[in-house]
């Protein structure tokens, strides 16, 4: 090789060297806040889903007080309530279930197959004791819990948030949740655009 061409060799070389240094330091910069976009994100998702069911079972439980707090005939107004209770939703997977302390469900409108069915020890397909845990969120206070069910439109499972309450003097969890589409949605749109954006970048 003539000197010529090994002082063009060592001058190229390096540059070559640190340019793939930067796109190697650049791609991982990237994927690193894209991660914690995506993060931050499904966080503030989770929030917004999390006040609206507290919303939705507000609006629910407000609907049956009357009945709740009614001093006699506990039975009808039972009764009553979990008709009010089946006849409120918020589109065709947005409904309104409830179950006693011991996992029988008492009304759903959704599937009706479950009525008088004790779902204490039914499990998701991870394993998990989906009514039990829903009870027990309840017990504790209530709040909501990420579980997998059949979803009515697509009669297919799929990950929900759910927000329970325990109706104390019925001995009662009423409960009410969001299907997660809209987030999984959201959240591949952005990986998409994150995508993108990385092989314009390069």
């Amino acid at each position: 090789m003539k000197l010529r061409h090994k002082l063009i060799l060592l001058a190229v070389l390096p540059l070559l060297l640190a340019l793939a240094a930067i796109t190697a330091t650049l791609l991982y910069q990237a994927q690193q806040m894209a991660l914690q976009q995506r993060a931050a994100i499904q966080q503030v998702f989770l929030q917004n889903k999390q006040a609206e069911l507290r919303h939705y079972l507000k609006l629910g439980l407000a609907a049956i007080d009357e009945l709740y707090h009614q001093a006699h005939n506990q039975a009808a107004a039972q009764a009553q309530a979990k008709r009010v209770l089946s006849q409120l939703d918020f589109g065709s997977d947005g409904y309104f279930f409830i179950y006693d302390l011991n996992g029988t469900n008492l009304m759903h409108p959704r599937q009706p197959e479950l009525v008088g069915k004790n779902l204490w020890d039914s499990r998701d397909p991870q394993g998990r004791f989906t009514i039990r845990e829903l009870i027990n969120t309840a017990q504790e206070g209530g709040g909501t819990l990420l579980y997998t069910w059949r979803k009515p439109s697509t009669g297919k499972l799929a990950s929900k948030l759910g927000y329970v309450q325990k109706l104390d003097h019925w001995d009662w969890v009423v409960g009410t949740g969001l299907y997660m589409d809209e987030i999984d949605q959201t959240l591949q749109k952005l990986d998409q655009q994150v995508s993108e954006n990385r092989r314009r970048t390069l």
